[in-house]
């Protein structure tokens, strides 16, 4: 799943239900606090188009 590579989570379970979704997350807020604003900002390029603030980020 994309968002389970590019984000701090794993997919522990889901059910596809007739109109709906149920998904149980795990956070692994360690490794999301380890990521410098560099690492967050090439995350966050993964799902979204560069802003005009975002599309240079800093080389440190």
């Amino acid at each position: 799943m994309l968002l389970a590579e590019v984000l701090a989570i794993d997919v522990c379970a889901y059910a596809i239900m007739s109109n709906h979704i149920h998904v149980v997350l795990h956070i692994d807020e360690q490794e999301a606090m380890e990521w410098t604003t560099k690492e967050v900002l090439e995350h966050w390029h993964k799902l979204h188009k560069g802003t005009l603030f975002t599309g240079n980020p800093p080389e440190n």
